[in-house]
């Protein structure tokens, strides 16, 4: 039996899931792990994801990180949903894809709670800078 299915975590994040599919999701996690480097991890992406999936991924790491900034829903909406589709004048254009404020309180909802993936991956990152070499922290 999946370690996933025996502690009811696929369960509790996914209502419905049968137990054959838990064994897949664990099985697609296991693979995410196998991943190196952050190239290996794009490339992994871009074949499981479409492009606005991995926008949608990326937007909700952005809110995490301004929401552990300190930062407000309006200026999270304002940050992330810019005036222009020129990202700070450096030429980049920003996917048409916005940051909801539907997706802001989700994602605080995730982030708020501390045994939340989202506190655990901003923690380990955290720890993982200050024990960087030449960074002195």
């Amino acid at each position: 039996m999946s370690d996933i299915l025996k502690d009811k975590l696929g369960q509790e994040a996914l209502p419905g899931i049968n137990a054959d599919d838990v064994e897949d999701l664990e099985d697609l996690y296991k693979a995410i792990l196998t991943m190196k480097d952050p190239n290996e991890l794009h490339a992994f992406f871009r074949d499981l994801c479409s492009v606005n999936e991995i926008y949608s991924f990326l937007h909700r790491w952005q809110i995490v990180k301004l929401l552990d900034a300190g930062k407000n829903y309006d200026e999270i909406l304002k940050e992330l949903t810019p005036d222009s589709d020129d990202l700070g004048g450096t030429g980049v254009k920003r996917n048409k894809t916005t940051v909801s404020s539907t997706t802001i309180a989700r994602v605080k909802k995730c982030y708020v709670n501390p045994g939340g993936g989202y506190r655990t991956a901003l923690s380990r990152m955290k720890k993982g800078k200050k024990k960087a070499p030449g960074k002195n922290k």
